[in-house]
């Protein structure tokens, strides 16, 4: 994702904070309280077909935890900004 959108692989500190915001955030996803589907779905129907169809060994919490890091990663500047 880092190299796509950035057009360059993430530096060693970089890939430290991105590997720590996933751990976070599968921890947050799997937690009572957080329901990871409402972030991969906006509707009930749409949630209910996700669930039954997740990849082999893939989780709800995972699949939101990388989502999120997609999102940080292409709010970045420097997604964002070509120069």
């Amino acid at each position: 994702t880092v190299r796509r959108c950035l057009s360059r692989q993430p530096k060693a500190d970089e890939a430290v904070v991105l590997q720590d915001f996933i751990a976070r955030q599968k921890q947050r996803f799997a937690s009572d309280g957080a329901d990871p589907l409402l972030l991969l779905s906006d509707d009930d129907k749409g949630r209910e077909t996700l669930a039954a169809t997740l990849p082999s060994g893939a989780t709800p919490a995972d699949l939101a935890a990388w989502t999120a890091l997609a999102r940080v990663v292409l709010n970045l500047d420097e997604t964002i900004t070509k120069e």
